[in-house]
């Protein structure tokens, strides 16, 4: 059975699933690995409407999206960095 816990963004606002959020920043550990393809990619959702898709057991919200070149990106970010836009629940 998984333990329900409470996941905040930057301002404090509840997150759930399906919420809508801005993305408001692409941190250096999420992207030291990745290829360069791929960081560019993801520092180009900074700014943009994304839905939460989940979240895993440390509280990182969970991001899909697909980049003009139609591949499609999943990542896990830290709440600190995703402001849920009002009215989105």
């Amino acid at each position: 059975m998984k333990d329900e816990y409470s996941i905040f963004d930057v301002s404090g606002e509840l997150l759930s699933e399906g919420d809508l959020i801005i993305l408001l920043a692409a941190s250096e550990k999420l992207l030291v690995h990745l290829p360069f393809k791929d960081q560019i990619a993801i520092k180009a959702q900074v700014g943009n409407v994304i839905p939460i898709q989940s979240f895993d057991e440390f509280g990182n919200v969970e991001l899909e999206f697909k980049c003009e070149d139609g591949d499609v990106h999943f990542i896990w970010v830290e709440s600190s960095q995703v402001m849920k836009i009002k009215g989105s629940d």
